[in-house]
């Protein structure tokens, strides 16, 4: 009987051992503790365990950072699922900033780059941070992924990204990468490891460039030839001799308003009288034509290209045509034009001009009017060259 007992008694021990490094192995494998007290909440420093090291954003002196949230909103964010650092760079040469943010699988910059390309100020809002430059455009980053672009009050472009447009690391704004290029008016590139705004190649120590100036109203005038002025600048440059008159006389011509009330297209040539007006413009199409006459292939016309062209041909030390607005910004006077060919849109706000370099915020032009190498505001200037379709024309070497 004696032995019946001690045989069950260890029989228990030995189950209550086997239960016990049970118990142990689902502890160490679920980290779990059933029946136990409630997990707490992981503390902050735990927290940062799990985010991947990223250093802290300076904000340009301008940003005002007594508008940064409290730390009491920054820790209500997402924890960060950061695991690659990319550098940043503008025009070519690394940010004071190179810390880049990957979030939710999307890549984050940090604002200060992007204050220094868009604007002077920045305000952070409860729900988006907005940009807003000296000319009163502002530019705002949603957290529901919304950009807008604004010119006072009024919205002139919306979009939306797939992710957060804005978010904050450490106290510190972060713009989606996404977002950003939806709006900068500069390329905004990814190679590599390397996040680049603006364009790659450093600016030339050769701007402005020594391009011949030609006044299209010195006699015998073009009182409306800015176009064939600009071009025959270009030409001298390369040492062909041409005067804006002789280009003027190879362009193809067309009436301002033909006999069944229709109106010239300037795509099909010089609308108009040229020398003595009333008359409307040529676009890139004819004149390069004409062009051709002296340069064959050399000529590239890559009307429709993004600004980055621009900046492309003229840090190779080559002067670029284009056709802008009059006011170097963008205007609001289109109106319908019926022509033999279709309706088009067009303005007598417009311009031909030569761009002959660049800097931070301003390209350098030779103005027809008789301005060699006037600076104009960058930005501006490209919003007006858009609107008239991006026409640019290039000669190379």
């Amino acid at each position: 009987m004696r032995f019946k007992y001690l045989f069950m008694f260890l029989l228990l021990i030995s189950m209550l051992s086997i239960y016990g490094v049970v118990f142990a192995q689902w502890e160490d494998y679920t980290g779990e503790k059933p029946n136990k007290e409630l997990p707490k909440e992981k503390t902050g420093e735990e927290l940062k365990k799990n985010e991947t090291t990223v250093s802290d954003a300076e904000i340009n002196t301008a940003a005002n950072p007594k508008h940064l949230p409290s730390a009491q909103t920054t820790a209500k964010l997402q924890s960060y699922d950061a695991t690659t650092i990319k550098n940043l760079s503008l025009n070519g040469t690394p940010s004071e900033n190179s810390h880049i943010l990957l979030h939710n699988h999307k890549l984050y910059i940090p604002i200060t780059p992007v204050v220094k390309a868009l604007g002077d100020k920045i305000q952070v809002k409860e729900d988006h941070i907005q940009i807003t430059k000296a000319d009163h455009t502002k530019y705002s980053f949603h957290k529901n992924g919304l950009v807008i672009v604004q010119e006072g009050d009024k919205v002139v472009s919306s979009s939306k990204v797939k992710s957060a447009a804005s978010l904050f690391k450490d106290n510190q704004p972060y713009l989606s990468l996404a977002a950003v290029k939806e709006i900068l008016p500069y390329p905004v590139t990814v190679k590599g490891g390397l996040i680049n705004i603006g364009d790659e190649i450093k600016p030339t120590s050769d701007f402005p460039l020594d391009v011949p100036l030609l006044n299209q109203m010195d006699p015998p005038r073009l009182y409306n030839g800015c176009e064939v002025t600009s071009m025959a600048m270009i030409l001298n440059y390369f040492d062909i001799a041409v005067t804006k008159n002789e280009l003027a006389e190879k362009v193809n011509r067309v009436p301002l308003v033909y006999s069944n009330g229709l109106r010239g297209n300037p795509n099909e040539g010089f609308v108009g009288d040229m020398e003595d007006g009333p008359g409307l413009s040529i676009y890139h199409g004819p004149l390069a034509e004409a062009t051709r006459s002296y340069v064959g292939d050399r000529l590239i016309d890559f009307t429709g290209s993004g600004p980055e062209k621009l900046f492309h041909y003229l840090d190779q030390g080559l002067p670029v045509w284009v056709i802008v607005t009059s006011t170097f910004g963008p205007v609001n006077s289109f109106r319908p034009w019926d022509t033999p060919s279709g309706e088009i849109e067009i303005t007598f706000d417009l311009h031909s001009v030569v761009l002959t370099g660049y800097d931070k915020n301003n390209f350098y032009i030779n103005n027809p009017y008789g301005f060699k190498n006037q600076k104009v505001n960058k930005e501006q200037f490209i919003k007006g060259w858009k609107q008239l379709g991006s026409q640019a024309i290039v000669i190379t070497m």
